[in-house]
């Protein structure tokens, strides 16, 4: 069994961020010192419609003049300094995917996220990192795929494995 280590973790991530959001708002953690966030005028009026949802996964960000938005706090997990860059991420799905993205608006926001905050390709997990996803992967119920439906296991017979090396 092959596991693909990256988007394991996105299904991770996902999956906790829309248990978290079910039915209550997510918790954050306050920012030492609050950042701005300045978008052009389109983007903040985009911005400003998805505010509440965004809001609901343990964001504080609120409205701060024209087309400025203020961090307050963010989710425990998610890197403070990062967050003007998925705000930008968020804002370019919608544009290019704008029907798409407007049909369901909180699950692409959590699918935003979760592939913001995954582990990035390539990188080295310790064996208790590697068992710690593993076991958080297999209580999913959809721990064969990503948010966006691509594949995380793949199975790899023994025989197909020794052709391999002949």
């Amino acid at each position: 069994m092959v596991i693909e280590q990256k988007r394991a973790h996105q299904r991770i991530i996902f999956d906790e961020y829309n248990y978290k959001t079910g039915s209550q708002s997510g918790a954050g953690q306050k920012l030492l010192y609050p950042h701005k966030i300045e978008l052009e005028p389109i983007e903040a009026e985009l911005f400003q419609s998805l505010l509440s949802e965004v809001n609901r996964l343990g964001f504080d960000i609120e409205a701060f003049g024209k087309n400025t938005f203020v961090v307050n706090s963010v989710p425990a997990e998610f890197p403070d300094k990062e967050a003007n860059e998925w705000v930008i991420q968020i804002l370019d799905s919608l544009k290019n995917n704008e029907k798409d993205f407007a049909e369901a608006i909180r699950e692409n926001i959590v699918k935003s996220l979760a592939k913001f905050l995954s582990i990035p390709y390539g990188k080295v997990l310790t064996q208790e990192e590697m068992a710690h996803i593993n076991d958080k992967l297999f209580v999913s119920q959809m721990p064969n795929l990503t948010p966006n439906g691509k594949s995380i296991v793949t199975i790899i017979g023994m025989d197909e494995l020794e052709k391999k090396f002949k």
